[in-house]
C-alpha cells in the first residue's frame, strides 16, 4: 500500500557563483525525506530589461526521486550586461514549493556611449549615455584622458553623467573615454571596456 506523501519543503542554501560573464553556477540543497520527497526541480531565472524585471523562466528541469537532503548544482549560461536572479522550484505528486530568491547577480556592464567634451571655465565637462540596465545598483562612471594622444589615465569618477575633468592642463590636448563599473552582487567589482573616444 502506497503511503500518501506531503508537499515538498522549499530548497535551502541557494547561492550563485560567477565562473565568467557567460557562465554562473547555481547551488542549493533539496530538503527531502520519505514523507516529503522531491521528484522534480526547476532552476528558474528572471532578467532585468531596462528598469523592469522580466517573468521567471525555467533554465533547468531535472526529474528524480530524492528522499533525503541533497546538495545540487546547475551551470547556467548567462550574457554580459545583464542582471539576473534565481529561484528553485520543487514538486512531487502532492504539491510544490519554491525557494527564496537569490541575490541579484550582475555581469560585466556595457561601456557608456560618450557624448561631447565641452570646456566650462577651467574644467572640461564630458557627457555620455549609460548602456547598462538602469536598475544596476552601485554603478560608478570612470573618466579617462589621453593627454596629447598619450597613455590613457583615469582623471575623474562619479555616480552619474555628465562627469567633469577639473582644471586639466591648458598646454595639452585632451581626448576622453568613459567606462563604468558595478559590483556583481557576489563580492567582485566588474568594469566595462572603454567607450569610443570623445571629440
Amino acid at each position: 500500500v502506497s503511503m500518501p506523501v506531503s508537499s515538498p519543503t522549499a530548497p535551502s542554501a541557494l547561492s550563485v557563483a560567477r565562473v565568467s560573464d557567460t557562465k554562473h553556477t547555481v547551488s542549493f540543497t533539496l530538503q527531502a525525506s520519505s514523507s516529503r520527497p522531491v521528484t522534480s526541480y526547476k532552476v528558474r531565472r528572471r532578467t532585468m530589461t531596462g528598469t523592469t524585471w522580466g517573468d521567471w523562466t525555467t533554465v533547468g528541469n531535472v526529474t528524480g526521486n530524492w528522499t533525503s537532503n541533497t546538495a545540487r548544482s546547475f551551470s547556467d549560461g548567462t550574457s554580459p550586461n545583464r542582471r539576473y536572479q534565481y529561484a528553485i522550484y520543487v514538486a512531487n505528486s502532492t504539491g510544490s514549493a519554491t525557494s527564496a530568491s537569490s541575490v541579484v547577480v550582475q555581469t560585466a556592464p556595457a561601456a557608456p556611449t560618450i557624448g561631447t567634451a565641452t570646456k566650462s571655465g577651467t574644467n572640461i565637462v564630458v557627457t555620455g549615455t549609460p548602456n547598462h540596465p538602469a536598475g544596476g545598483t552601485g554603478a560608478v562612471f570612470l573618466l579617462y584622458d589621453s593627454p596629447n594622444g598619450g597613455a590613457s589615465v583615469q582623471v575623474a569618477s562619479g555616480s552619474s553623467l555628465p562627469i567633469t575633468h577639473t582644471s586639466p592642463s591648458t598646454s595639452q590636448t585632451h581626448t576622453y573615454t568613459l567606462r563604468v563599473q558595478w559590483p556583481n552582487g557576489l563580492g567582485t567589482t566588474l568594469t566595462s571596456g572603454h567607450s569610443a573616444p570623445s571629440n
